[in-house]
């Protein structure tokens, strides 16, 4: 189910009509449809994508602060797998 199971029971308990989360699976989505909540899903590609340039950011940051002489790159090609028909 994932961890945002938990999340979802909150939602329902505390009467919340919109429930935010990442990578939201089939079930999670069937189960807020039925019981009347939006989902807003930023995407497994999307949210992991701008997590890295952060994460390489700050790398790079301390790195420098050490005095160490490491390139850190990022691909910046890369494209999502999935493919949306709406």
């Amino acid at each position: 189910m994932g961890v945002g199971k938990k999340h979802r029971l909150h939602v329902v308990l505390h009467k919340r009509r919109v429930f935010t989360q990442l990578d939201v699976g089939h079930h999670a989505a069937l189960e807020a449809e039925f019981r009347g909540l939006a989902v807003i899903d930023g995407g497994h590609f999307y949210t992991e994508k701008a997590a890295f340039t952060l994460f390489a950011k700050g790398l790079k940051g301390l790195l420098k602060k050490r005095g160490w002489e490491v390139e850190v790159t990022g691909y910046s090609n890369e494209q999502n797998p999935l493919n949306y028909i709406f």
